[in-house]
């Protein structure tokens, strides 16, 4: 039997809540605006951007933060492609490593979308956990990869730095576990996420 990946569950799912409430409605500063309102926006605007804001936890990531990140990596990639021939080695390296972003760029909203729709995140087809988990270790990733251009004058250093935690509750577990200072049964009272499950199979 064919294995369906959690991102591939998580679009279906989300194309059925869609369907289920008519009229196709946008994300917009975190509020639900209808389509015809965002016609004319770029992607970045019509998911509002939160540029210059630190970016502290992972589950405040935005769908904005992952499409300015990707579309940054997208220019500064097209560029290194075409000072090269095609053909080259670093032609092909620097076109096949922004197929590879787009992917997980893609992949990323699907997550971040899901965990930002409060209203049916009990109905997730995915644990909220692993939700979580893939979007800390997913925007990691992407800002790993952006690292080299920190110094670009388009690098929004305030966003594009991966959290440590993903929430305060988290902050605060890892530090108290970290000074010793709670006992087990506090520590597995407020453990977020759950110990053992906090490293994302899918980001190693």
């Amino acid at each position: 039997m064919a294995t369906v990946s959690a991102p591939a569950v998580l679009r279906r799912w989300q194309d059925a809540q869609r369907e289920r409430r008519g009229p196709r409605w946008e994300s917009h500063g975190g509020a639900p605006v209808p389509a015809s309102v965002t016609e004319g926006m770029s992607m970045a605007e019509e998911v509002g951007t939160v540029a210059g804001e630190v970016l502290t936890y992972s589950d405040d990531l935005t769908e904005a933060d992952v499409i300015a990140l990707t579309e940054f990596l997208k220019r500064r990639l097209e560029d290194m492609a075409g000072r090269h021939p095609a053909g080259s080695d670093e032609h092909a390296a620097a076109r096949g490593f922004a197929h590879l972003i787009a992917m997980d760029g893609l992949e990323l909203r699907d997550y971040v979308n899901a965990w930002r729709d409060v209203e049916h995140r009990h109905e997730y087809p995915v644990p909220e956990n692993q939700v979580r988990q893939e979007i800390h270790f997913g925007w990691a990733h992407l800002c790993q990869a952006a690292a080299g251009w920190s110094g670009h004058e388009e690098f929004d250093t305030a966003r594009w730095n991966p959290p440590r935690y993903c929430s305060p509750q988290h902050q605060e577990f890892v530090e108290a576990a970290s000074a010793d200072t709670w006992t087990c049964a506090e520590a597995a009272e407020a453990a977020e996420p759950d110990e053992g499950t906090w490293r994302s199979t899918a980001h190693p």
